[in-house]
């Protein structure tokens, strides 16, 4: 899928929970715009995916809804195995011998279970 497919694809998502969240409190868009203080015709072009919010009216939106934005975004960010395996490399590097040792011999544990799990 082409980086543009995706982006819209995403937005799609976006606009739908958005729109999801606001219709499950019964709320109208003309009212969820007025209390987030935005055009009602603004709120629309976001859930309908013509529109992104900034990241103010983004958070109000979600304050409004009393909804968490990573359930907004939940599927908009993509990490790669290979982000997920830096990260991971980088915090385990900014921990204590001792600490490092704990968390070695619970990842082994896991891993050990999981092997155990697929035979």
């Amino acid at each position: 899928m082409s980086r543009k497919k995706k982006e819209l694809k995403n937005q799609m998502a976006f606009g739908r929970r958005i729109q999801s969240a606001r219709k499950e409190q019964n709320i109208s868009s003309d009212y969820l715009a007025e209390l987030c203080d935005i055009e009602s015709s603004f709120l629309r072009h976001i859930e309908n995916a013509q529109r992104l919010p900034s990241l103010p009216t983004f958070v109000d939106i979600c304050n409004r809804l009393k909804v968490s934005p990573d359930a907004i975004l939940v599927d908009n960010i993509d990490y790669s195995e290979t982000d997920r395996l830096e990260n991971l490399n980088a915090r385990l590097k900014t921990l204590t011998p001792k600490q490092f040792e704990f968390v070695y011999k619970v990842c082994i544990s896991i891993l050990d279970n999981l092997e155990d799990d697929t035979m």
